[in-house]
């Protein structure tokens, strides 16, 4: 699925050789990357879902280490203005162009992918009805 954000990435993540085995060469991804969208939008930008309260979209980023790990916190808002950091961490694998995560915070797994430098993450935040992932998009 090809994705695009009107903003150009820009910036200087770490693109270097890595590790292969059963994660696959996670090494190719490997660095830090900031937060510049959510569900197609740029941020700061407001999400809505069915069911489930809007939020706003501050900032955020995620570092994918070359030993099969990431990290990732985002700001947001919610309707009544205050301020939220979510936090996840984990293992992560890349498979034929495609991102695996496992969360170690909240025990579940997501998915992801690369799409021209940019690494997606199709996050559960509304709970767990996939139909109401957050689509976030991370830029070196």
């Amino acid at each position: 699925m090809k994705r695009h954000l009107a903003r150009t990435p820009t910036g200087g993540g770490r693109k270097d050789g890595g590790t292969t085995g059963p994660g696959g060469d996670v090494g190719q991804v490997a660095g830090d990357y900031q937060l510049v969208g959510a569900n197609d939008d740029e941020v700061p930008t407001t999400v809505t879902w069915n069911g489930c309260s809007p939020i706003r979209v501050q900032n955020g980023g995620i570092t994918l280490s070359a030993d099969g790990h990431w990290q990732m916190q985002f700001n947001w808002h919610d309707q009544d203005g205050q301020a939220q950091f979510t936090g996840d961490h984990g293992r992560f694998q890349v498979a034929e162009g495609q991102l695996q995560f496992s969360s170690e915070a909240w025990g579940d797994r997501f998915e992801g992918e690369i799409d021209d430098g940019v690494v997606w993450l199709y996050y559960d935040f509304c709970g767990d009805d996939s139909s109401e992932d957050l689509d976030l998009a991370f830029a070196p």
